[in-house]
């Protein structure tokens, strides 16, 4: 399983921690859970999920409310968040030849709220904001990128991926309607699991609007 969206469900730290490992997983909906602490989700990729790469987080954490402290939301995201899940271990060598380690995970897209996008001002690093034509936005490594079937954290700064990334983050929105990440939602039963009646594509419209 490549996708899966658990938003708005009664996800739990006990819940996640009964899944087991998921080493294909590239995309996971955590939106609209609130009271999910942000440590718990970062444990639950370190530990289940090390390859999903887009992980949506609107309305989820309390450390990502935005109403209770704006300054601490880039801080809590960043040290919770990004710097375990997407940060390379410091590396030194006195001889040069040892290549360093890539970070634990492949986390390189979240999803957040436009009010915590606003609070991470023009980002940290590499890491840009990218918005939708409507009002979806993501927390976006321009760094990363697939090239010759390997994912690379460190494309240079002048690489075709890497400027267009930075490219839409300019944009502020003014983007096709095709621009964005996780646009799929799944329909979920009591009972009856994931149906798989409709391939769950929003179409033309999965990048619109936020939610």
């Amino acid at each position: 399983m490549e996708y899966l969206d658990l938003s708005s469900c009664p996800v739990t730290p006990a819940i996640l921690e009964s899944f087991v490992p998921h080493p294909v997983l590239r995309s996971l909906g955590l939106s609209h859970i609130g009271s999910l602490p942000l440590g718990e989700v970062a444990k639950f990729v370190m530990t289940t999920a090390l390859n999903v790469e887009v992980l949506t987080l609107v309305n989820t954490s309390p450390e990502l409310a935005i109403h209770i402290s704006p300054r601490q939301v880039p801080l809590s995201l960043h040290t919770l968040l990004i710097r375990p899940l997407a940060t390379a271990p410091f590396h030194f060598s006195l001889t040069g030849t040892s290549a360093p380690k890539p970070p634990p995970t492949r986390l390189r897209v979240v999803e957040l709220t436009v009010g915590v996008l606003n609070a991470l001002g023009a980002g940290g690093d590499a890491w840009k904001i990218v918005r939708s034509k409507g009002g979806r936005g993501w927390y976006v490594d321009t760094a990363s990128g697939w090239e010759n079937g390997q994912l690379r954290r460190d494309l240079p700064a002048n690489h075709p991926m890497r400027v267009e990334l930075e490219r839409l983050a300019a944009s502020n929105g003014n983007v096709s309607s095709g621009v964005g990440w996780h646009a799929r939602k799944m329909e979920v039963l009591s009972g009856q699991g994931m149906l798989g009646r409709e391939d769950g594509l929003y179409g033309a419209v999965s990048f619109a609007y936020q939610g």
